[in-house]
């Protein structure tokens, strides 16, 4: 190796069986950058995969953060979450998300009715939560939505994507009989195709606050979730559209922020 008159520049001799290749001028500095831009781009993704889908980060507005019941950012494939699945919708982890699809034929035709696996569906039981709790994640659908929802305390408090418009239903009462809808305020235009929403869900007794990317957040009231147990949260897709799922988060609160 020969080290010309700049301290900048190296003359490189690689010698192989059939012949001598010079490679002139060459920056060691080029080698810095590349080796910093392959770290910078992979820390970016770890990065990414920390934070949500739509680049919307939001703070509670009703509870104080307690325990996390439940985080799943589905890097990879688990048990867990194979325990979620319901009606025989077909669900797998592609790039980092957890994408369902309906039910195969033969299923559907073998369970009629509403549980015939036409809509993606999943279910994960949750403790009871007296002091509150947060439910966060992020979605979206790769084609128009007819009607889709996410909801626990059996319809209680319940997130509804119908066409365009996204609508927060609350129950008044214990036997579900009457039930309000409100629909949310977008402030980016109607619902997106193939977009990223992330969503948070916080309730605290009576209170219900609703959080979605794209659109004002929305405050309501219901029974109340705290002196009773939650049962499950669900996760109903529209039929025959894959819905994508990421970055569930089910956590209890510690009480209110103001009390």
């Amino acid at each position: 190796m020969k080290v010309g008159g700049s301290h900048r520049y190296r003359e490189i001799l690689i010698d192989l069986p059939k012949g001598v290749f010079r490679m002139f001028n060459f920056r060691w500095s080029h080698i810095a950058a590349g080796f910093l831009l392959l770290a910078l781009t992979s820390f970016i993704y770890a990065e990414d995969k920390v934070g949500n889908r739509s680049g919307v980060e939001f703070e509670p507005l009703l509870i104080k953060v307690g325990q996390t019941v439940i985080s799943e950012t589905f890097g990879q494939s688990s048990k867990k979450i194979k325990r979620w699945v319901r009606y025989g919708t077909r669900w797998g982890v592609v790039d980092g998300a957890f994408v369902g699809r309906p039910a195969s034929e033969a299923y559907q035709k073998s369970h009629p009715g509403k549980h015939s696996g036409l809509s993606p569906r999943l279910e994960m039981r949750i403790p009871e939560c007296p002091d509150g709790f947060l439910m966060k994640f992020d979605f979206k659908f790769d084609a128009k939505v007819d009607f889709a929802h996410f909801w626990l305390g059996h319809h209680r408090f319940k997130l509804i994507i119908q066409g365009d418009q996204a609508i927060l239903q609350c129950s008044q009462d214990a036997r579900n009989k009457n039930i309000t809808r409100t629909p949310l305020k977008s402030v980016s235009g109607p619902f997106k195709v193939n977009q990223w929403y992330s969503v948070h869900m916080e309730a605290h007794g009576s209170q219900r606050i609703i959080q979605l990317s794209g659109f004002e957040p929305l405050v309501a009231s219901g029974i109340s979730l705290s002196s009773e147990k939650l049962s499950v949260v669900r996760i109903s897709g529209s039929q025959g559209i894959p819905l994508y799922i990421d970055n569930f988060q089910f956590i209890k609160g510690a009480g209110l922020l103001k009390p």
